[in-house]
């Protein structure tokens, strides 16, 4: 299904529905796909980041929050519907660093996307939803604290998170932070998005002003007309944006000819 938001169509892939729209109709009448999942799906394709190379300012941001919070680790992430993509990391477990990646049902911060609410867990060993994760049993890992990162329709598409080997807690102020720092990588992303739509009707309109020079150039008469003892020679120069002079001569009914110059 193509879904137009003034940009560029995204297509929404949906599991076992080879993006039929009567299956996607259907998986979402049985309540096998909620809406909301959907909307994400097509967030998650009009952001275009998953598998995509670290970028500086995000990468600033993990390591800053690593060390404001003294915590081994710190991630900005963003999840699909199997897959848990790491955009930035600090502290990332070799098991995950080559990839980058983490399957979805082992995903703390899977948490944050179902629920869009913000986690804070001072021991994850004590909380029955995170006991048996991974992370704490195989990485030993015991605090989490996370927000959401939410796409411009407010669904959350990922997570802004960090985690310590330790139990600890973080004040109602350093939540706050973190809201705000994840508000401020969504800024970012979104800017991008920006940036590439910018510089693709960029390319779109230099391709059209070079196929415009073409006709203009095919249009001209040729560069030397010659009369009676005269001659009338021009040159074309084409510039940077569409204009200049476009010459034409003709010869007139009387026998005297003119010259027009637009």
């Amino acid at each position: 299904k193509e879904i137009s938001r003034h940009s560029p169509a995204v297509v929404v892939d949906v599991p076992g529905t080879d993006n039929d729209p009567l299956l996607i109709s259907a998986h979402l009448k049985s309540g096998t796909m909620t809406r909301d999942r959907f909307r994400r799906a097509i967030e998650m394709r009009r952001l275009d980041i998953l598998l995509t190379t670290p970028e500086q300012p995000l990468d600033n941001v993990t390591r800053q929050l690593a060390r404001i919070f003294d915590v081994p680790g710190a991630f900005i992430s963003f999840i699909d519907e199997n897959t848990q993509y790491y955009k930035s990391e600090v502290g990332l477990p070799p098991l995950f660093a080559a990839s980058r990646t983490e399957p979805r049902d082992i995903s703390l911060c899977s948490y944050i996307v179902g629920t869009n609410e913000p986690l804070l867990v001072e021991d994850l060993t004590i909380d029955e939803r995170f006991a048996d994760n991974p992370a704490v049993t195989q990485f030993g890992v015991r605090f989490y604290a996370g927000t959401p990162l939410r796409a411009e329709g407010g669904q959350a598409v990922g997570s802004l998170c960090i985690v310590d080997q330790r139990p600890r807690n973080i004040t109602p102020r350093e939540q706050q932070m973190l809201d705000i720092l994840a508000e401020g990588v969504m800024a970012h992303v979104q800017l991008q998005i920006a940036s590439r739509h910018l510089a693709e009707r960029s390319r779109v309109i230099e391709e059209d002003l070079r196929r415009a020079i073409d006709v203009q150039r095919f249009l001209l008469p040729e560069p030397r007309v010659e009369g009676a003892g005269w001659a009338i020679e021009h040159v074309y120069r084409p510039v940077e944006h569409l204009g200049g002079d476009f010459v034409d001569v003709q010869r007139r009914p009387n026998d005297g000819w003119g010259v027009l110059l637009a």
